[in-house]
């Protein structure tokens, strides 16, 4: 008797400990169009609403996933997190008038992976990403558009990015990316397609790289299109030179 009243404690434990209380947060948050941003949102019967809700209910290194189409606001990203829409609709991020609408600041290193948004400055966000601190950025299967830039690349302590089957499109910059001392800085665009960047909302620039004092910056590209832009690829500032490798000129075209 005092076995089997032993082992229903301990099962009445362990599925208490499977539940995770509010304040603990989760693994994996949802969000959908239909869902509420209350203390408690983020499993699948009970959604979050917005993004940013669900930033501050994952635990870091979880998931934040959607489960439908729908415009699920801005986000700042401060802890090693994925969001994924995985062919689940539209997943559109908007806004920012002056900030930008996805920040990354992550200040233990950690990684981030965005995959799948609709990211929308609405001709008003200073940038559409901006990767200010963190160990990687993940941009994956992702439209970038009207920002004054598409994606900036400059962090605190160096890191890398790399940006992959990805359109940025109908910014004032591209993409823009500045080392920054002390640190290194590797930038990677694989299959990107930067195009159709405005004078009246930027400098018209495709990709723009900054190099700076002291700072360690790579930058390179594979089946990459920079084209229909007032200008093509920028480098400047202290070291900044252009290499090329066999077969570049096949991998990365400029119109």
């Amino acid at each position: 008797m005092r076995s089997l009243v032993a082992l229903s404690v301990l099962g009445v434990a362990l599925s208490t400990s499977a539940v995770p209380a509010a304040a603990d947060g989760l693994e994996r948050v949802v969000v959908a169009a239909t869902g509420h941003d209350s203390a408690s949102c983020g499993l699948p019967t009970t959604p979050c609403r917005q993004f940013q809700k669900a930033l501050e209910r994952v635990l870091p290194g979880g998931i934040v996933v959607t489960a439908g189409p729908g415009s699920y606001g801005t986000m700042k990203i401060t802890k090693s997190v994925s969001v994924l829409n995985d062919g689940a609709g539209i997943a559109m991020v908007e806004g920012g008038a002056g900030q930008p609408v996805i920040e990354v600041n992550v200040p233990d290193s950690g990684p981030v992976v965005l995959r799948g948004l609709t990211i929308d400055g609405r001709d008003a966000a200073s940038a559409g990403i901006s990767f200010a601190a963190g160990g990687h950025l993940l941009v994956s299967k992702s439209f970038i558009k009207g920002s004054k830039m598409g994606i900036r690349i400059a962090p605190q302590f160096g890191g890398s990015v790399t940006i992959e089957d990805s359109l940025v499109t109908n910014n004032g910059t591209g993409v823009a990316s500045s080392g920054a001392s002390p640190g290194q800085l590797s930038v990677v665009l694989n299959h990107v397609t930067i195009s159709a960047t405005r004078w009246d909302f930027g400098d018209g620039i495709g990709l723009r790289v900054v190099g700076r004092t002291g700072a360690k910056q790579f930058v390179a590209m594979t089946d990459t299109t920079i084209s229909n832009n007032n200008m093509g690829p920028l480098g400047a500032g202290v070291g900044c030179r252009r290499g090329r490798g066999d077969g570049d000129q096949q991998r990365h075209r400029q119109q």
